[in-house]
């Protein structure tokens, strides 16, 4: 099964062995990655100054080959 890593963009740290999850394809890293960035969202994104979090899926050469990002806007309306 091909190994992935779920990184932050903003983490500069090398990944390690135990960082590393094995799925069956992308597709399925992907999906992981809906969830946990869903998990994640609570406590970053009302502190995240660009409102947006995300996960970079990364392959075992440390070649990013997905994104999943969730943003939160506020659209004010005239009353």
């Amino acid at each position: 099964m091909p190994i992935f890593f779920f990184r932050s963009p903003y983490d500069l740290a090398a990944p390690n062995s135990d960082d590393e999850i094995e799925f069956d394809d992308l597709e399925q890293a992907i999906g992981q990655a809906r969830v946990a960035i869903c998990e994640l969202a609570p406590d970053f994104l009302p502190i995240s100054p660009v409102n947006m979090i995300a996960i970079e899926i990364q392959d075992a050469e440390g070649i990013t080959r997905a994104e999943v990002r969730l943003s939160l806007d506020v659209f004010r309306r005239s009353s």
